[in-house]
């Protein structure tokens, strides 16, 4: 398993010294660990690192001043992140120093940047959460600085930083926790570096903590929850203890109790001797329920002590006393809708927190982990079909990549192993793998996709001359179902861009339907007021108000203001807001 890479944003870790060296950087890196490869200064080499760092200052040198580069810093980890091993965290100072240029060849500093309100830190903060592609970067404020501010200022926030680490407190321990609890790292036991895929892997650790918790795993047939099972497992403090699974699908009511629970002698016909059930047998580790949504109704009930933390029982089918255990307990089904199909105990869904489940991608959004899984399952079926067909070593041609990647793959992770399984069993002597050794499943899905947008297309006309309340019934019918989260999930940023270009839109045409004509000014002047009025319909109304909603208005999006500023009607409204209300700037 490769080093996860991490990106340190930080004026004297990331500054080039003298000489070609950064005894502070080459310190930092000695005690947490971590191998530098940046490039820009001589590193030592380090034994068994934890991590890859990239060191960035965040600055640029202007003649003889030192002044903060927050585009440059962006698009630093912009570029890290879209690269193949991505970043698996960002450690960000928050007190920068600017200014002259000192004796020494650092920057003297500014009364500025001590004020915590503007640290630089906190500026890039706020950069990287407003972009859509940066939002999934885990993010750890690596400073000494006082955090109230930080945690004051992002207290709304729908993100925030995965911890606080005092640089002097980092070392390789601290470090190894932080990136295990909070980093997108890749494992070797489950293939693939997809955002998607870290992210699930991330949270199934996060919840394995605990050790002692109910952990439900939601995904479609073939996505790999079994795997995932194993992980938490292992993940846990339970790892090397036992791991016993109990299967539900297609089993008949009775075994599925017998297996849970166990029986005592004579309990029923055939039962010759006393059975520990999956339950006892796991205790002191991991019972692993799998098909959870496939127990049978009168075997809820039961399941309710077992679920429930702070008991922990299970009684064997005729016996009169429980038994107490210690275990983890985790819950697998493909049914996405549980917690609202009505067919199912609500206090057991409560227990087995089927609101807070660790959902599994479906192979269409872990593309990128295509090519690796298909190299895997190739490598697998040629060594296992070595002895018997003696097969030959191959490669992928990237026809073959293109077709792999293009197909929806409805059994997910399941079905491209079996692809590639066949295409090896059957074409054991062959060096290169083609599209025609492929025997691809049909593309039943893609084809009543195809057909669901076509009827979608003929119903609804969306034109440039769609009425702006006809726009709005339209989005009021928009349905976010909470089994198929592929269909919504990121949908945020992209509405908080449209919305902010919508209410623009609805704000100009408020200040020219308002302007009145002079013969000074033919065009009309603009005026904030009543072009608030209008758009709120209220006469009632204040001044201090309307140029409050202006500038609300116009500050929704950052990234979209930068664009509306160019308008001059809609930069001259701002410019008036501001004017009557300057305090707090943009609200």
């Amino acid at each position: 398993m490769s080093l996860p890479r991490i990106i340190v944003i930080d004026d004297q870790y990331g500054g080039f010294r003298r000489g070609g060296r950064n005894r502070l950087r080459e310190n930092f890196c000695l005690l947490a660990g971590l191998q530098d490869v940046t490039g820009d200064v001589s590193a030592e080499q380090q034994g068994n690192p934890v991590a890859e760092a990239v060191f960035c200052r965040g600055q640029i040198e202007d003649g003889s001043k030192i002044g903060n580069d927050p585009e440059g810093t962006l698009e630093a980890i912009r570029s890290g992140w879209r690269q193949s091993s991505r970043w698996a965290m960002l450690f960000l100072d928050l007190h920068f120093k600017t200014g002259p240029v000192g004796d020494d060849g650092e920057p003297m500093g500014v009364a500025r940047d001590r004020d915590a309100r503007q640290y630089f830190g906190l500026t890039l903060l706020e950069r990287i959460w407003r972009d859509p592609e940066l939002r999934d970067v885990p993010i750890v404020v690596l400073s000494s600085m006082d955090r109230d501010e930080v945690e004051h200022r992002f207290a709304s926030d729908e993100r925030s930083v995965a911890e606080f680490i005092d640089k002097t407190d980092l070392d390789r321990e601290r470090l190894s926790r932080a990136l295990w609890d909070h980093g997108l790292i890749m494992d070797d036991r489950i293939i693939g570096r997809s955002v998607a895929l870290l992210k699930c892997l991330q949270e199934a650790r996060r919840r394995a903590k605990l050790g002692n918790d109910n952990i439900l795993l939601l995904g479609e047939t073939g996505t790999g929850k079994e795997l995932l099972a194993r992980y938490v497992h292992e993940s846990s403090c339970r790892a090397g203890h036992p791991y016993v699974t109990v299967y539900t699908q297609g089993v008949p009511e009775g075994l599925v109790e017998d297996s849970l629970f166990g029986h005592e002698k004579g309990a029923f016909t055939g039962a010759v001797a006393t059975r520990q059930g999956a339950a006892e047998n796991a205790d002191g580790g991991t019972l692993f329920i799998d098909e959870f949504g496939d127990v049978p109704a009168a075997i809820q009930p039961k399941l309710l002590r077992l679920l429930d933390k702070n008991i922990r029982e299970t009684r064997r089918l005729g016996a009169q006393k429980t038994v107490r255990l210690d275990l983890q307990v985790v819950l697998a089904t493909n049914r996405l809708a549980l917690l609202s199909s009505g067919d199912f105990r609500q206090d057991l869904l409560f227990r087995a927190k089927a609101d807070e489940p660790v959902l599994l991608p479906p192979l269409q959004e872990r593309l990128e982990d295509i090519p690796l899984l298909a190299e895997h399952f190739l490598r697998k079926y040629e060594t296992q079909f070595k002895t018997s067909l003696e097969t030959e070593r191959r490669d992928i041609g990237p026809d073959v990549m293109d077709l792999l990647r293009s197909h929806p793959w409805p059994g997910n992770v399941r079905q491209l192993e079996r692809v590639i399984e066949s295409a090896v069993y059957r074409w054991p002597k062959l060096r290169r793998l083609a599209t025609a050794h492929l025997n691809m499943p049909p593309d039943h899905q893609g084809a009543h996709r195809s057909a669901m947008s076509s009827r979608s297309e003929e119903r609804v006309d969306v034109s440039t001359s769609l009425a702006p309340r006809d726009l709005l019934r339209l989005i009021d019918q928009a349905n976010f179902d909470p089994a198929d989260p592929a269909s919504w999930a990121g949908l945020a940023p992209e509405l908080q861009k449209i919305f902010a270009r919508f209410y623009a839109k609805l704000l100009k045409a408020a200040l020219t339907a308002t302007r009145k004509s002079t013969a000074a000014n033919p065009e009309g002047e603009i005026k904030i007021h009543p072009a608030m009025k209008l758009v709120m319909r209220n006469d009632k109304l204040t001044a201090s108000k309307a140029a409050d909603l202006v500038k609300r208005v116009m500050s929704l999006d950052t990234t979209v203001l930068e664009q509306l500023m160019s308008d001059p009607i809609l930069s001259e409204a701002y410019g008036i807001a501001v004017r009557l209300r300057p305090k707090g700037g943009r609200k």
